[in-house]
């Protein structure tokens, strides 16, 4: 949508209507995006201002209100929750507390921080494309894993900023490789490595690259697969998480955009 925060809020902004709610998961989205919204007369719901969570609790403000339910976490990021629960009470529906509790137990993401176990073996993977997306993964990937040994195989399109990714994630890792991405603006596993300068990492074709990572990572430790949307739904196909010709036929990755949660 763009090569700047500000240039893909210019484009998101066109969904912003006036006189309706604008619901903003972003504590601090670029100024444009916030002048643009007061020109239309939408409503501006800021996370951090309107709603947000605090301390194992989603917080929303509802009819002169504050709500707050208590949220114990799942599929769903609890900033992506609460943005939820805001959107929801605004279209008239306010869930009560089993409704958020049953949402957050069946809810799933895929291909944001999906684990999959194999084995004794421990998969993450993650669309993380940027590097605000790739702070976001390390600070789950500290919370959930801690103490575990943790290699990663990463792969990014040409125009991705794969060195401030790799730099988000190095401090975790014991083991860092590169792969390939496909066309349209893929490159190849080589290309990745020497984007990131990181001259002494593995890289290869996917099939090496993971057949590489398994022997490095001791069973009991995980694998951390990150990038394009393409290299992740090539994983959900090797993981049979989704069949190879529904993958090729519909995309099941629902996630997009290019925020530290979006």
């Amino acid at each position: 949508l763009g090569g700047t925060r500000g240039a893909i809020a210019a484009e998101k902004a066109g969904i912003a209507r006036r006189g309706r709610p604008l619901v903003l998961g972003e504590p601090a989205p670029p100024p444009n995006l916030l002048a643009t919204a007061q020109a239309l007369g939408a409503s501006v719901h800021l996370a951090g201002r309107d709603f947000g969570h605090h301390r194992g609790r989603l917080w929303i403000r509802h009819q002169g209100r504050c709500l707050t339910y208590p949220y114990a976490g799942g599929a769903v990021d609890a900033a992506n929750a609460a943005t939820a629960l805001q959107a929801a009470a605004l279209l008239g529906r306010r869930p009560g507390t089993r409704e958020v509790a049953a949402a957050a137990g069946a809810a799933t993401n895929p291909g944001r921080f999906e684990v999959v176990r194999r084995g004794e073996r421990t998969w993450v993977l993650d669309v993380a494309h940027n590097p605000a997306a790739a702070r976001f993964l390390a600070a789950q990937l500290r919370a959930r894993f801690r103490g575990r040994f943790l290699g990663a195989v990463v792969g990014c399109k040409e125009d991705k900023d794969i060195a401030g990714i790799v730099a988000a994630l190095k401090p975790l890792l014991q083991r860092l490789a590169f792969t390939d991405t496909a066309p349209p603006r893929g490159q190849s596993a080589a290309a990745a490595r020497a984007a990131a300068r990181e001259p002494t990492a593995f890289a290869a074709p996917l099939d090496a690259a993971l057949a590489h990572m398994e022997t490095q990572i001791p069973p009991n430790g995980v694998i951390l697969v990150c990038g394009s949307f393409d290299l992740i739904e090539r994983m959900r196909v090797r993981l049979h998480l989704v069949a190879a010709a529904a993958a090729s036929a519909a995309p099941t990755l629902a996630v997009s955009g290019d925020s530290d949660r979006a």
